[in-house]
């Protein structure tokens, strides 16, 4: 409940409109760890990078890679973010849709209404439920 409404203060203060705060940050880290690597274009939207010793294909149309990463957590990892520097696009543009402010507000608009305490609940006149009788099982008793 506390959470709900300070996440809710949090974004109404935010003035961009296409990306939260923290994922901005997060893709700028990314970008800046992707200097490493090198992308070698094979057909427009796709993409070998090259990273060390490993060879990932990169799709860019599909947002995919090979590494997994991107497509888990739909932020661009470093081997996508080489293929969109060198394809001279924005890197904030290929993120999830959940990551769009609006969304963030509107996951966090409503409200939790707390509940009372237990003392304070009006008597049930339905039957008393009580918990199943524990019975020993087969075999052998563990040792834990």
């Amino acid at each position: 409940m506390v959470r709900m409404a300070t996440r809710r203060k949090m974004c109404e203060e935010w003035t961009r409109d296409d990306l939260f705060p923290n994922i901005i940050k997060r893709t700028k880290v990314i970008c800046h760890e992707s200097r490493t690597c090198i992308a070698h274009l094979s057909v427009e939207g796709e993409y070998e990078v090259v990273d060390g010793r490993s060879t990932l294909p990169v799709s860019l149309n599909n947002k995919k890679c090979a590494c997994g990463r991107w497509q888990m957590s739909g932020i661009p990892c470093k081997h996508a973010c080489k293929a969109i520097l060198n394809a001279r696009l924005y890197p904030h543009s290929f993120s999830s849709k959940w990551y769009i402010v609006d969304n963030y507000k509107a996951a966090y608009q409503f409200s939790i209404h707390s509940i009372p305490d237990m003392e304070q609940w009006a008597e049930s006149k339905g039957p008393i439920i009580l918990p199943p009788l524990m019975r020993r099982g087969i075999g052998r008793p563990s040792r834990n």
